[in-house]
């Protein structure tokens, strides 16, 4: 309902509520609010009008919270919104809109409530900037920000490709793995509190950064060395999954044998179950796959891990195309912006050694694993720990 139509009173608000359904022609109207609207959702559900809640960051109050914030982000804050929640499906609300709400404490809230929600405000990057910084919809950002994921796979591939740095067969190996997984993720996903999965996956991405960063200077000496050239064993030996490359930086062509394929492919699962439980991104995962666990370079490790991201995300474009959710006004300038980015990163990428390229790889990936953590410590006990930048 427009902003003021339900503000003055409860009689004010069923008032307008009723003309917009007699009126109008509206099938059913939607309120803004938590508990100081449940007197009002009981008495428009008695007059039969079908009522939508809509909790978390609400546009029309949006000063209050000092502009658009993605809310519950504390433990007391997330309490709040599965109490509003809970409250307005007593009230006898239909279903339950749930804008800029982290992804964990939405699942919790569908998970407790028998009525439908509906997510918005997603993304890591592209998602919350296309809304916050343009007049562009919630539900418009998700086409561009799965366009810009091909966008930079594509123009890291077409470099890493040339340059014979990617493993196109051990993408493809990978690629089935990850694909189960995430299906596999998605199903558990239903049935373990998203605390728990934060907590699981903290740890273990953390730990994914305590082993590059030890390993960031051992990588240098095995490249000098010829270190990676192991004997290939197993289902990498029979795939052929071995694979050469001149590194830049070192001024040398690098030889390697994947030697770890069923552990590497068991992390690109644990990548692709990420993905299906959490919605995070698996593309580090692999990364550290690859390297850690499958005796892959550094670059070659991330070289594949950009062309995978191109298979999946595509998979997710050309549902979206087919039912015209495409606006190329919106999709064009993104990509423009990606192919940019990603190209001058594809660039730089083989003149870097790889203990720098490690370093970094670390830093990103202690970030991402001490904000599951402690986004697990905080919804399942309460506790707030030190944020990070």
């Amino acid at each position: 309902m427009p902003y003021g139509s339900y503000h003055v009173s409860v009689e004010d608000g069923v008032r307008n509520a009723l003309r917009l359904v007699k009126d109008g022609g509206a099938a059913a109207v939607k309120l803004e609010g938590g508990e100081r609207r449940l007197e009002l959702i009981a008495r428009m559900v008695e007059a039969e009008i079908p009522v939508m809640g809509h909790i978390g960051l609400t546009p029309q109050s949006f000063h209050r919270f000092g502009g658009f914030k993605v809310q519950g982000k504390s433990a007391e804050a997330a309490a709040a919104l599965l109490h509003d929640a809970r409250a307005i499906e007593a009230a006898g609300a239909f279903s339950l809109v749930l804008e800029s709400i982290p992804r964990e404490i939405a699942t919790e809230i569908t998970r407790e409530l028998r009525i439908p929600t509906i997510g918005i405000g997603a993304g890591v990057v592209i998602r919350p900037a296309l809304t916050l910084l343009f007049p562009i919809p919630n539900h418009n950002p998700i086409p561009p920000r799965i366009i810009s994921v091909i966008a930079t796979s594509i123009s890291g591939a077409w470099s890493h490709v040339g340059q014979r740095i990617t493993n196109i067969r051990l993408a493809m190996f990978l690629e089935v793995s990850t694909t189960i997984g995430a299906l596999a993720g998605a199903l558990a996903g239903v049935l373990l509190h998203a605390w728990v999965l934060s907590l699981i996956f903290g740890v273990l991405v953390i730990y994914m950064a305590t082993v590059s960063f030890r390993s960031r200077k051992t990588e240098d000496r095995m490249l000098e060395t010829g270190g990676f050239a192991q004997p290939a064993e197993g289902v990498a030996h029979r795939l052929g999954l071995h694979g050469e490359y001149y590194d830049q930086a070192a001024r040398m062509s690098v030889s390697y044998n994947v030697t770890g394929g069923v552990g590497g492919s068991l992390v690109a699962m644990l990548a692709g179950a990420g993905s299906g439980l959490l919605g995070i991104g698996g593309g580090i995962f692999k990364v550290a796959a690859m390297n850690s666990f499958m005796g892959v370079p550094m670059k070659a490790a991330a070289a594949t891990s950009k062309f995978m991201i191109g298979i999946t995300g595509a998979t997710s474009a050309i549902v979206y195309f087919l039912a015209g959710g495409i606006d190329q006004y919106i999709v064009a300038p993104v990509v423009l912006g990606t192919m940019l980015g990603a190209t001058g990163g594809s660039y730089v990428m083989n003149r870097l050694h790889s203990r720098v390229i490690k370093m970094i790889f670390f830093l990103l990936l202690f970030y991402l694993g001490y904000q599951m953590f402690a986004k697990g410590v905080s919804m399942g006990f309460g506790l707030k720990l030190p944020g990070l930048i």
